[in-house]
């Protein structure tokens, strides 16, 4: 699969995430924030966050764990990361999902 398929394939799966879900992985695991900076964004404790994100990524573990197989066994870029270095973009919170 290629990586335009990858990201279309995790682009629709963050799509299928209740808002509060999408909003801690994408701060945290694609956007690099520690939980401590999305908790005062989201306005919520670092707990939380680390809730929504392991709710969020059990949801998200049958259609995204391929991507990180592959990514962890040779080397592939992370889908929605730097199209340069693979490494996790930050945005402002203005332009999140």
């Amino acid at each position: 699969m290629e990586i335009g398929e990858q990201r279309g394939v995790v682009a629709a799966a963050l799509g299928a995430l209740n808002p509060d879900q999408r909003a801690a992985l994408v701060l945290v695991d694609m956007e690099g924030y520690s939980v401590e900076e999305a908790a005062q964004i989201l306005g919520c404790a670092p707990g939380t966050v680390e809730e929504l994100r392991a709710r969020g990524r059990a949801r998200l573990l049958p259609d995204y764990s391929f991507t990180s197989k592959r990514r962890r066994n040779i080397g592939v870029p992370h889908p929605l990361g730097s199209p340069t270095t693979g490494e996790p973009r930050r945005r402002s919170p203005a332009s999140l999902p």
